[in-house]
């Protein structure tokens, strides 16, 4: 089985986390252009950074595979209850912040609740105790929002892919920072204590009574 403990296992958390917030949000951020505008967002986050996540996670939970759909899912449905309400109320969910961020942060907070919630049904069959990851979840999806309001001007006279690199990568990429720094660090001490017996380790212990 698969070691959890070092410093090593938490790093390259973070890593996928840093790459499949960048790509997920370009994902998203052109397929908001052909339909469904912001809502895509949750659509390619929650799909790209489920996916690398996922990569890391199959190696100390079999049949994990549902941790895509479940990311996905969570971020789908509160961002676009968020979208929707914009447009239907016009409520200034910003609170004069820039870009609306804490109007996203509120998306993000109950996105991440929502998508940890669904996933504890995973962690259950490595981990006796998996519900602080819903805790972990929603902080994580939560702070990751505000590292993309401080991102520079998207005008401005550099070529076109390089005002793509700078706003709609680097941005998200820090938001990956935070993202797997904080639900990797929570997720890290939960596989390394509590775990779950296997029915063979229930089989031995009760051998040994």
């Amino acid at each position: 089985e698969p070691d959890v403990q070092g410093f090593g296992v938490w790093w390259r958390w973070v890593l996928l986390n840093i790459f499949g917030r960048a790509v997920g949000f370009l994902f998203g951020f052109v397929l908001g252009h052909i339909v469904l505008g912001n809502v895509s967002i949750g659509i390619g986050e929650g799909l790209i950074v489920g996916l690398c996540q996922w990569l890391l996670l199959k190696r100390y939970i079999p049949r994990s595979g549902k941790w895509v759909l479940f990311s996905l899912i969570g971020l789908f449905v509160p961002i676009g209850l968020y979208g929707a309400a914009w447009l239907l109320w016009r409520f200034a969910f910003d609170f004069g912040w820039p870009m609306g961020a804490l109007g996203w942060a509120g998306a993000y907070l109950v996105g991440g609740a929502f998508m940890g919630w669904m996933q504890l049904s995973i962690l259950r069959r490595r981990i006796a105790d998996p519900r602080p990851w819903v805790i972990w979840s929603a902080l994580g999806w939560c702070a990751s929002i505000f590292p993309m309001v401080i991102r520079a001007d998207m005008s401005g006279d550099l070529p076109v892919i390089l005002l793509i690199l700078r706003n709609g990568m680097m941005s998200p990429a820090f938001a990956g920072l935070v993202l797997g720094a904080i639900t990797g660090w929570g997720l890290m001490k939960m596989l390394g204590q509590g775990q779950r017996q296997t029915p063979a380790e229930d089989r031995q212990s009760i051998s040994d009574h």
